[in-house]
């Protein structure tokens, strides 16, 4: 439309932005010195908040996490009870964090986001990727994956792109740098592919350890239309 060139950038400003929080108490000492324990979990929105928050604060297998990567982070979406799902689940476990958006939800959503709604509206209206760390974070940066438009963006009118939060972890003992990446998942296995080289080809020179970790939506046919996946 007329308004793309001027909403345009602004679109760009809004979603290349890294949004960071610490505790106001340092976080206690990791249970062992010789080891990370990460944790990846795609939480589909922040939807069912309550549950995520209590399985990260007390179930056997993921609590006291040193790393968090997180995928589908909502910011001040209806579905996500208007929540900022990322800082808020920081707040919880006083760890450190930032958040970085993939796109601008336009819609209440899709399948049961509307009925997590509940009759509310969006606030920011915002969905993203988060990494959380018992560590400091250092540098940030927000590596931009090609994202096929037409479904996605155009059906489901949401505007922005996927995206991989790389983040440096201050480790007392050795920085690392830490990975919270959101591959598409509505076309072809060649998009995801086209997703990896560019993630692939931004991590070439990195001379820390890295841990990439993500939502790679790894089936083995295609999606999209209703019959992608037959065709695939």
């Amino acid at each position: 439309s007329a308004a793309g060139a001027v909403l345009g950038p602004r679109f760009d400003a809004l979603l290349h932005g890294v949004r960071r929080w610490s505790p106001a108490v340092a976080p206690g000492a990791a249970r062992a010195a010789d080891r990370v324990a990460f944790v990846q979990w795609n939480i589909e929105h922040g939807n069912c908040y309550e549950q995520v928050e209590g399985a990260l604060v007390s179930h056997p297998e993921i609590s006291g996490a040193d790393v968090i990567a997180l995928e589908e982070v909502d910011l001040g979406c209806a579905r996500a009870g208007n929540r900022d799902v990322a800082f808020d689940l920081a707040a919880a476990l006083g760890l450190h964090a930032a958040w970085a958006p993939l796109f601008l939800e336009t819609t209440l959503g899709r399948d049961d986001d509307l009925r997590a709604a509940a009759g509310r509206d969006n606030e920011e209206g915002m969905f993203g990727v988060a990494v959380l760390s018992r560590w400091p974070l250092g540098e940030a940066r927000v590596l931009d994956l090609p994202s096929p438009r037409r479904l996605q963006f155009g059906l489901e009118r949401m505007v922005g792109r996927h995206v991989a939060l790389a983040v440096e972890v201050r480790h007392p003992a050795r920085p690392f740098v830490a990975i919270a990446a959101h591959l598409e998942v509505h076309r072809t296995r060649g998009h995801r592919a086209a997703q990896a080289r560019v993630l692939a080809g931004a991590l070439a020179r990195e001379k820390r350890p890295v841990v990439l970790a993500g939502d790679f939506n790894t089936h083995t046919f295609d999606r999209g239309l209703w019959h992608s996946a037959l065709h695939g």
